[in-house]
């Protein structure tokens, strides 16, 4: 009915030795396969550094910013998780500060023949809102904040003729 087939311990020994040689493949080709994974992480990390490198480098021409020759600096802020998915805001820092430049609008000063000489002028010997607008061609003007942009405190009246409101502007000492 069936036929019976001997296996001799011979046969049976070349498989053992197979098998043990396929394990050995198997695991050199397993501690390659990890060599190759920490030789890809190495790789991409330092592609990483140079890709931000290459964006530092890009946002400050961009920004017109000199490089010094030691490269640019740069912080690296992580931005609000709730609103970017874990993005980062990269900040340039300039190799050396610029200068501080002058405000144009110091209170108190006015430059002769400027409108805010205009107003000063007016205001110290009282001027209607509507004096202050002909005389400034503005269509609107804040007398407040000109005062105060003039370092002056404000004293208000009525004119009695007129009903308009008066401005008279006194310089604080």
């Amino acid at each position: 009915m069936g036929q019976t087939i001997e296996i001799s311990a011979e046969t049976i020994a070349n498989a053992r030795n197979d098998i043990q040689r396929l394990n050995c493949q198997l695991r050199e080709l397993h501690l390659e396969e990890e060599r190759c994974r920490l030789r890809r992480s190495r790789l991409e990390a330092e592609q990483a550094q140079l890709q931000t490198f290459i964006a530092v480098c890009e946002l400050a021409v961009r920004f017109d910013k000199p490089i010094s020759s030691e490269g640019p600096t740069f912080r690296i802020d992580p931005v609000d998780p709730a609103k970017q998915n874990g993005a980062r805001l990269v900040t340039l820092r300039s190799p050396a500060a610029e200068p501080e430049r002058p405000s144009r609008s110091r209170v108190g000063m006015a430059t002769p023949g400027s409108k805010k000489a205009l107003i000063k002028a007016l205001l110290l010997k009282g001027a209607s809102h509507e004096e202050l607008l002909r005389a400034t061609g503005w269509r609107n003007l804040s007398v407040r904040y000109q005062a105060q942009r003039l370092g002056m405190t404000l004293e208000k009246s009525i004119d009695r003729k007129t009903g308009l409101m008066r401005y008279r502007g006194i310089l604080a000492s």
